[in-house]
This record gives structure tokens, sequence and C-alpha cells, in this order.
């Protein structure tokens, strides 16, 4: 009798174990969530006209690379906006925060006045990894719209290092890593554009 109990206890147990729900985390980029100053003073016009993410970025998951050629997606880590969306926002508050040399805006249908600048984004890779680091790689292009001037594109790779363990860590480092692309965009335009072009 005792042991058809402890056979029953034990079932009984692993059944609850199995049918527990699985908690879902969710995460947003710190910067799409912060306001930035309204310019008011005339500027010329940056336009982040398009930001273009690897597939396995699309994904819902947020996802860590677990060897060279291995990625796991998360099911239970989830981004509470899709990064397609959030990601221009973060880039364009951490270009306001930035420089007020320009006024900076997403591409949408309110927005019609003519850019003076334009920015494509090419996201190859933004996670983690299992060795420690979180990683942001790809390309911009950078047009002027008022000249015939052959478009400027560059190449970035930046990486930084994990001090905590975690989904949570991953996403602030994640947040850095988006402002030192920015960082990098408005060098480019000090580099090979004036104000006054």
């Amino acid at each position: 009798m005792k042991r058809t109990i402890l056979i029953l206890a034990s079932a009984i147990a692993i059944t609850s174990c199995a049918s527990a729900p699985v908690t879902i985390n969710y995460y947003m980029l710190p910067a799409a969530t912060q306001k930035h100053n309204v310019v008011t003073k005339p500027v010329p016009s940056l336009l982040i006209e398009h930001i273009e993410l690897s597939d396995y970025l699309t994904q819902p998951g947020l996802v860590l690379q677990t060897s060279p050629n291995k990625m796991h997606i998360s099911k239970s880590n989830l981004w509470a906006e899709r990064l397609d969306r959030a990601l221009p926002k973060a880039l364009q508050n951490s270009l306001h925060q930035r420089s007020d040399q320009y006024s900076y805006h997403l591409n949408h249908p309110a927005h019609t006045r003519q850019p003076d600048l334009r920015v494509r984004l090419r996201v190859d890779s933004l996670h983690p990894t299992t060795d420690g680091l979180v990683i942001a790689s790809g390309r911009y292009q950078l047009t002027m719209a008022k000249t015939q001037n052959k478009p400027i594109i560059k190449y970035f790779y930046f990486e930084r290092t994990l001090d905590d363990d975690g989904y949570e860590a991953s996403v602030k480092e994640m947040d850095i890593l988006i402002d030192l692309i920015a960082q990098d965009i408005l060098h480019t335009v000090q580099t090979h554009f004036t104000v006054s072009d």
C-alpha cells in the first residue's frame, strides 16, 4: 500500500512539474522608451529611411549565439515590441541625445518634408554570445538628398563584454551598442557632410 501511494505521489509530482506554466519575460530597448528634446531651431534633417534586420533577428524571441554557426531563439524571453519597430526608435533617440545639429525623423507617411540626409541601416547581428559578449554588426548608407553624390557606405562592428548573466543585462548592452552605431553615423556625417550642404 505504501509503495502504491509513493508511486502515485511521484506520478502527481511529475505531472504537475510537466504542466507548470512557463514564465515569459518581456524586454524593451531602454532608449526606445526615452523621450528626447524637441528641436526648436531650424536645422537640417536626417531621415532614418529604413532599417533591415537579418531574418533571425525578426523573431519575437531574444537570440543567443551558442557557437560560431548556431543560434538559439528563446521561447520564454521575448521582445515586448518587435525589434524592427523598436530599433529605429532607439537609434533616433540616441542620435537626438548625441547631437542637435540635425533633426532626426523616422520614415512614416506623416513625415512629408524632404530630408537633407537619408540613412539606411542593415543590422546583421545584435545579440549576446555564450562567450560573454554582446555584438552588433552590419552596415549603413548615407545619402545627401539634394546632390548627385554617391552614397557613403560604412561597415560597423561593435562588441561589449557582459558584466552580468542573463537577457536583461544583454538588452542593456544592446542599448549601448545602438548608441555606438549612432555615434559612428554622426562621425561619418561630420566627416563627409557639412550642415550648410
